[in-house]
């Protein structure tokens, strides 16, 4: 295990959790519609534009070679580089799904306009797609993308 990077991410998540958790149950940040509009089509897109196995093997195992001690063989600059073209690709996805999920929320709020009851739940859907969003960026595509440009900077210089 790489203690300092994992440390940081649990930390961060700790923190969040009882940021969220002080207003409320953690319950009210659990939204089924959001969690399809943002992360599943961010994933589903990102495997359509550059397969599975890249998805795989570039955000799934760069995120487990950041955190973990692998055995193999560093990767060199070629896949540090893809590395970070899979890791902003999954950020730009990420953007557009959140804000296709945002709009979706809004549109349902204007369409229930008559109906005060049916304004929570499509208000819920904008705002925690919104959040969705800005975590899955925050917490994989972000370090990802900027842990492997570090690692060609250091390639180039070298």
């Amino acid at each position: 295990m790489k203690w300092p990077p994992l440390f940081g991410l649990l930390l961060t998540i700790v923190l969040l959790f009882a940021a969220m958790t002080m207003g409320g149950p953690f319950l009210i940040f659990i939204n089924v519609s959001s969690m399809i509009l943002v992360p599943c089509v961010t994933a589903l897109l990102l495997v359509c534009m550059h397969g599975w196995t890249d998805v795989s093997t570039y955000i799934v195992g760069g995120y487990r070679r950041i955190f973990m001690v692998t055995d193999g063989i560093p990767w060199g600059e070629k896949q540090c580089r893809k590395a970070v073209r899979l890791a902003n690709s999954g950020g730009s996805l990420c953007l557009m799904a959140g804000g296709l999920a945002v709009m979706v929320g809004v549109i349902t709020v204007a369409q229930n306009l008559d109906d005060p009851t049916a304004i929570g739940p499509s208000a819920a859907l904008a705002l925690l797609s919104a959040l969705y969003t800005f975590l899955l960026n925050l917490l994989l595509f972000v370090p990802l993308s900027r842990h492997y440009a570090e690692q060609v900077l250091e390639r180039v210089e070298a």
